[in-house]
């Protein structure tokens, strides 16, 4: 576990975020349990210091919390442990992700994948628009490429994994908004967004998420005033639309 950072200085931090600190570590680290206070819900305890966040898991034992990094893999493998995980971390938004020191794109994802393998549940392709949302928002190139790279891989796996209505087009887009953040489009994937543009049977959002990657502001503006207000609510919050306002 290492949480070194040019801004992390433990003598900026209270007596009591100190102690929380050294105790949360000495049970992540030690594998022991510790009495503290009682984490903000069943299994999820964030730490908050000036600059940054930490973010660990807590199995309660009678009384007291043995502590794992929330991102841990090997050492928390149960379902339900992953589950609560996943409930826990929907509840933060983007830009806190952003605070938070020890987080970790690809582990995230491999435990929506742990879950998904056993007990296929709706909405998990919406992981992946909020990773891209993460992506769109950090200034560090090191994170940004590492983000993006597992978005990359999560988006391939949700693709051959994800059983979908065959007139859906959401995951196959989503592949393609991730590789035009990683540069430009080939011609077959320029010929599936043209496809997708003309097709009967794909929806307005689609359309215009598929227009939004030709960089076609054009048809992009005409898509998008076609989608209901409802759905267009919901799209204005997704990645596409910050690729839509960069045409702009």
């Amino acid at each position: 576990m290492n949480y070194s950072g040019n801004n992390f200085d433990i003598n900026i931090l209270s007596n009591r975020q100190e102690n929380n600190l050294i105790s949360v570590a000495d049970s992540v680290i030690n594998n022991k349990s510790i009495k503290i206070t009682k984490p903000n819900e069943t299994g999820f305890y964030l730490m908050n210091f000036e600059k940054f966040d930490l973010l660990f898991y807590g199995v309660e034992n009678k009384k007291s919390f043995r502590f794992f990094d929330f991102f841990e893999l090997n050492d928390v493998n149960k379902i339900e442990d992953d589950i609560r995980r996943i409930f826990s971390f929907n509840k933060l938004g983007v830009k806190h992700l952003l605070e938070i020191k020890n987080f970790k794109v690809e582990n995230i994802f491999e435990i929506h994948k742990r879950v998904y393998i056993q007990q296929p549940f709706d909405g998990i392709e919406l992981l992946l628009l909020k990773m891209l949302n993460y992506y769109d928002y950090l200034d560090n190139e090191d994170n940004a490429s590492l983000s993006l790279s597992a978005c990359k891989n999560f988006a391939n796996w949700s693709c051959s994994t994800r059983k979908q209505e065959d007139s859906s087009y959401v995951d196959q887009l989503n592949i393609l908004q991730v590789k035009y953040r990683l540069g430009s489009l080939s011609a077959d994937e320029n010929k599936l967004l043209i496809e997708v543009i003309e097709s009967n049977i794909s929806r307005n959002d689609e359309k215009f998420a598929a227009s939004v990657l030709l960089r076609n502001t054009t048809l992009a503006d005409k898509y998008f005033d076609l989608i209901s207000e409802d759905i267009k609510e919901k799209t204005i919050k997704y990645p596409i639309y910050t690729l839509y306002k960069e045409l702009k």
